[in-house]
């Protein structure tokens, strides 16, 4: 069997034998989060002083966002929005940082560098990015010349996941590539870039670009993969051999920190990794052209809040309330945003079709039948799922579903139990709106394109991150889900398997949206307060008010941000309608006035200013004031946490009686159990209605057969 296929097949979980992982974890070993070139001269980066003139949906209107101009003040936000840090959270004695791009376990092994000619404020070279501290390590000094725009590469470090997931961390890694393009192609979109993914250039033209192939710049430190190549920017981005030729001779700085002072080897990682490289010059798939496919019609608008919010609130839910849902309107927006539509983010990255699907395991969708269901992304690869499949489903339309989208439902049935069931045993699956398995075509993945393996993965990890934001802007949360039982999910939907056998179709992630329990305990700080003498803040997102700090904090509610003026602040705009479990206020830490609401008008002091808030807050929305607590925070602003939400509740006064007892029985049970802020989503909760019929059985649960197989995202 090709060796890409057969480590598929040993990496694959079974409700009675997990993949081989390390059976506990060595916390001695935890690897650091930040890789860093001593001796590399630094370049600070501006961080965005408000938030983007771009609303979420002006990403989605051919000509919505201006282009930037591309310069050192605005490749900040790019980077600060894709693979920047979003917030830091601590318990107890622990303190991790959260990123804008999700990554299994929180352990992030993607790695970017930028590669750009002169720049206003940036000199040509090749630049290393450190998220922690929002700047860039100038590896090489080089005479790079173009035009147009800059050169992103992305690299892995295998180790990373490995010291968690043991064998399965390769998967793992491709999945978070595929995050941070996605990643990377919002935040462009937001500055008003296109991207594409530089598939003609081979791993080893990748690794001399970035110098990751320099052993003796990595002495003893974790080595670094070639994932992907991506141009930022209009037109046509420079050759291969072009760039490396301005390459030679260069003088490369730096040499980098070791992440962990012991490993443990796990043989196939390495030998995927190597089987799957990509050589230069390698002939590509044929790309759809856009007249070749049916263009979808514009998408809905969903979302009026600015890109940047949306990006740097966007977290893994660690746990769902089991009866928030959604309606079938919003279902089928959500959806829609996971075709590709050419010039769109995140598909704009690649021209060639979809060959990643999701089936669907709908819960609570209001005017949808629960069932399973069938996104087939490309409407050529139907007769090809349907007859990889169970022939009894019936493949028949929704009633109400838009007649662009190629949804189809399969059965009618309740698979709540069944959903947590194939994803390990996690409840999360079950409790949330829906979940689903992404289906990916293998058959394309030959000795001849190895290489393709990755980047089915690339694309299941740009669908993930694609569900994250747009359940953010429908008002929910998500949370991917890598570890599942493989091949229970193939009996399930009829797909054949065996112990030697390879079918067409297999299933590489899984997801769930719903409505998010919030962990009390955990305290948030703003993503760079950390820096000597207070964050940098020198670019002006354009956010009309200026100064404005939402999405600096961590937090999922509509506040108002306030701005800072002469003399004090200034509370711009009212609470929004939609609360959820705690939410935040903040206060100014000088005199100011409430812009809107009842104290519209009002000069107040900090206390006070609290004091008359919660008031007004209890005026308005029918708060039951839950405590106040006060911590430091940047620009003398203070944190106020405050307030449940009693109003707006669905279901009415039974279902919100309801909510609250699963959320009393998640603060008293839920246990504390971080890896890098990776939570257990496991957990006790009161008793349901068991569901499921035909092969979505109920099923016996039993312990794990290793620590740590669970991969929850952050």
């Amino acid at each position: 069997m090709d060796p890409a296929l057969a480590y598929h097949q040993r990496s694959k979980h079974h409700p009675q034998r997990y993949a081989p992982g390390p059976g506990g974890l060595d916390w001695a070993s935890q690897p650091d989060p930040f890789r860093r070139f001593a001796g590399a001269p630094r370049v600070e980066l501006p961080l965005l002083a408000g938030e983007t003139a771009a609303r979420w949906d002006d990403l989605f209107r051919p000509g919505g966002v201006p282009a930037r101009r591309f310069a050192l003040e605005t490749l900040g936000p790019l980077l600060q929005l894709s693979l920047g840090l979003a917030a830091w959270k601590s318990q107890g004695g622990s303190r991790w940082a959260l990123r804008c791009n999700p990554s299994s376990g929180n352990l992030h092994p993607t790695e970017a560098y930028l590669i750009c000619p002169d720049l206003p404020g940036l000199a040509a070279g090749v630049y290393h990015y450190r998220p922690e501290d929002h700047s860039l390590e100038r590896r090489a000094a080089a005479p790079l010349a173009w035009s147009g725009g800059v050169l992103l590469a992305l690299t892995g470090i295998h180790w990373r996941e490995a010291w968690k997931y043991g064998m399965r961390a390769f998967r793992y890694c491709q999945h978070d590539c595929g995050h941070a393009l996605a990643a990377i192609a919002y935040a462009a979109a937001a500055l008003g870039w296109p991207v594409r993914r530089l598939d003609d250039w081979g791993d080893d033209q990748v690794a001399a670009l970035t110098g990751v192939d320099r052993d003796a710049d990595f002495p003893g430190a974790e080595a670094e993969a070639v994932e992907a190549l991506v141009w930022v920017g209009p037109g046509h981005p420079p050759a291969a051999g072009a760039v490396l030729a301005m390459m030679r001779g260069v003088e490369w700085r730096g040499q980098a920190n070791s992440l962990s002072r012991d490993h443990r080897d796990w043989p196939d990682i390495p030998e995927v990794a190597a089987a799957t490289r990509r050589p230069a010059g390698v002939e590509s798939l044929l790309e759809a052209s856009a007249d070749a496919r049916a263009m979808p019609p514009p998408l809905a608008p969903v979302c009026q809040e600015p890109a940047s919010v949306l990006i740097r609130r966007r977290r893994s839910a660690q746990a769902f309330d089991g009866v928030t849902g959604l309606d079938a309107a919003a279902f089928y927006r959500l959806l829609d945003a996971l075709l590709p539509r050419p010039g769109q983010p995140p598909w704009s990255l690649s021209a060639t079709p979809p060959r990643v699907h999701p089936v669907l395991f709908a819960h609570r969708v209001t005017g949808l039948e629960a069932g399973v269901y069938c996104l087939v992304r490309d409407p050529e690869q139907r007769p090809a799922l349907a007859a990889a499949m169970r022939p009894d489903w019936l493949w028949v339309r929704p009633p109400g579903c838009p007649e662009h989208l190629p949804l189809y439902l399969l059965a009618p049935l309740d698979t709540r139990q069944f959903a947590a069931f194939v994803a390990c045993r996690q409840d999360i699956a079950g409790d949330s709106a829906f979940s689903l398995a992404m289906l990916a075509d293998f058959n394309e993945i030959t000795p001849r394109r190895p290489w393709l393996y990755r980047q089915r993965f690339w694309e299941a990890g740009m669908l993930g991150h694609a569900l994250y934001l747009e359940a953010e802007a429908a008002g929910l949360q998500g949370t991917g889900i890598g570890c599942y039982f493989d091949d229970v999910a193939h009996d399930a939907l009829g797909i054949a398997t065996g112990p030697e056998d390879m079918p067409r179709f297999q299933d590489i992630y899984h997801f769930t949206v719903g409505g998010a329990l919030v962990d009390g305990r955990l305290a948030s700080e703003p993503a760079y307060a950390h820096l000597p003498g207070g964050p940098r803040r020198l670019f002006d997102g354009e956010a009309q008010g200026g100064g404005r700090l939402a999405g600096e904090l961590d937090h999922r509610h509509r506040l108002g941000a306030l701005a800072r003026r002469e003399g004090g602040f200034r509370a711009q705009g009212a609470v929004g309608d939609r609360l959820q479990d705690q939410f935040l206020l903040l206060a100014a830490g000088q005199q100011g006035e409430f812009a809107a609401g009842p104290l519209a008008g009002q000069h107040v002091g900090v206390q006070a200013q609290v004091d008359l808030g919660l008031a007004a807050l209890d005026h308005q929305f029918g708060l039951e004031i839950a405590g106040v607590g006060h911590h430091a925070a940047p620009l003398g602003f203070a944190v106020v946490v405050v307030g449940k939400h009693r109003l707006g509740q669905q279901g009415g006064e039974e279902e919100r009686k309801k909510r609250e007892g699963e959320k009393r029985a998640f603060h008293e049970v839920t246990p504390s159990w971080w890896i890098d802020g990776g939570i257990n989503k496991r957990r006790r909760r009161p008793s349901r209605p068991a569901g499921g019929a035909g092969v979505f059985r109920r099923t016996a649960r039993t312990s794990p057969a290793s620590a740590g197989c669970r991969a929850g995202w952050s």
